[in-house]
């Protein structure tokens, strides 16, 4: 089994030569657009690109810090842009958790459901949330559980969820929690079809961040992840498991091995990939 999963894990996942390449070329390409040019012009180039090559600019962008903040937010603003434009301005500045943009991160949030921006995404609640309380701590947590509250879509609500699964804010941890646990939610959830189940998702990727950053907040990575493989939720266990691939730490791997019995199916396979991919270092 273990030699079945190797051989079909080979033809879909990229070898680590393969996203180095990949790599080297976005960094080639940035280095070429940027050349010889002081640094707020940079970001200015780098941005009028976020359209095209969205993906291969983020991370150049970035990486130049707080100087691209300021061009970032001033592209934001310039309602000429189409609606696609500028929500990759605002994951942009979202990844880059920068307090000047916490304003925007907040009007963003604030935004009611027929502007463009909205309309064009969902998804653009989910990473300027998690960056918002990044920067701002509770009074950013309150501004999210408020778009929560007055945004009823599912999938606004899921992006939310999802997006606060990077940090390792106990306040938004419990938050989550509570949404996890929270059946009301079935009823309060707006939704196409599939009402129930939609809102079922919401509530189970809420359960989901909050073991995320239970993860993310613990001295003891492993033991946490380990703690995890016993919750009662068959997607935490199946991340605890995933996540657990390529660590050293003898700790994994009786318990990895004894979730090859696991009921879930998801689980048995993740378990076997984790061997497979794993067993040499953990043995």
């Amino acid at each position: 089994a273990v030699e079945v999963v190797e051989n079909f894990l080979r033809g879909l996942i990229p070898s680590a030569e393969d996203r180095k390449t990949l790599k080297d070329v976005k960094q080639g390409y940035c280095r070429m657009i940027t050349r010889n040019l002081p640094l707020e012009k940079q970001a200015e180039a780098l941005t009028e690109r976020l359209d095209r090559m969205g993906d291969w600019v983020q991370e150049a962008l970035v990486g130049l810090g707080e100087k691209a903040v300021p061009v970032l937010l001033k592209k934001f603003e310039d309602t000429t842009r189409t609606p696609a434009y500028r929500i990759q301005v605002v994951r942009c500045l979202s990844k880059m958790k920068s307090r000047q943009a916490g304003p925007l991160f907040k009007k963003i949030l604030s935004l009611p459901k027929n502007d463009p921006l909205v309309a064009n995404s969902g998804l653009l609640f989910g990473e300027p949330a998690a960056a918002l309380i990044a920067v701002s701590g509770s009074d950013g947590l309150e501004a999210v559980k408020h778009a929560f509250q007055r945004n009823k879509n599912c999938l606004t609500r899921l992006y939310i969820v999802r997006s606060l699964s990077v940090l390792a804010d106990i306040e938004a941890k419990e938050w989550l929690l509570l949404i996890a646990e929270d059946e009301s939610l079935n009823a309060d959830t707006e939704a196409t079809g599939w009402k129930e189940q939609r809102a079922k998702t919401v509530r189970d990727h809420a359960a989901l961040s909050t073991s995320k950053i239970a993860v993310n907040s613990s001295e003891d990575r492993i033991g946490q992840l380990l703690t995890l493989l016993k919750h009662r939720h068959n997607w935490v266990r199946t991340y605890a498991i995933q996540t657990l691939a390529g660590t050293q730490d003898k700790r994994a791997f009786e318990p990895v091995v004894a979730a090859l019995s696991e009921p879930d199916g998801n689980v048995r396979r993740f378990a076997i990939e984790t061997l497979s991919l794993d067993r040499k270092s953990v043995v």
